[in-house]
């Protein structure tokens, strides 16, 4: 086991790999609603001293967290995974998880790249599965 994913196994009960179509939606959810609710704890935390941008900015994450793309979940079900875009899957999910615990420790000023970090790594999750996507479709 790598360790990306004994990190993510340590923090996310029940997150496995992605090597098993049935439960590779469950492992992006709890990415997901990990971050979700380190976000939301944020927003409490430090809601009055956040300027008006970077409120934006958290209040988009933590809406991208409540709901799944479903267009990337239906792809990720779908597609033929090698070793090497599993290993690329879990990498984005820590990085969705360590931008979020980190989050949760910072001030108000120093949260903006960490969210940013976040937005990124949700975006980098359907390119890195493309590959494996147009396989299923031309296989």
């Amino acid at each position: 086991m790598n360790d990306d994913r004994k990190f993510l196994e340590d923090r996310l009960a029940g997150y496995t790999d992605y090597s098993d179509p049935d439960t590779r939606v469950q492992n992006e959810e709890r990415a997901r609603a990990f971050a979700g609710e380190q976000l939301s704890a944020i927003r409490e935390r430090l809601g009055k001293e956040l300027d008006e941008a970077t409120a934006r900015v958290l209040d988009a994450a933590i809406f991208e967290c409540q709901f799944a793309d479903m267009e990337y979940a239906r792809t990720l079900q779908d597609a033929r995974l090698d070793d090497t875009t599993i290993a690329a899957l879990v990498q984005i999910d820590r990085r969705i998880v360590v931008a979020a615990e980190g989050a949760a420790k910072v001030s108000a000023g120093k949260l903006r790249p960490l969210l940013e970090e976040i937005a990124a790594s949700f975006k980098a999750r359907q390119p890195a599965i493309v590959p494996a996507a147009a396989a299923r479709a031309s296989g």
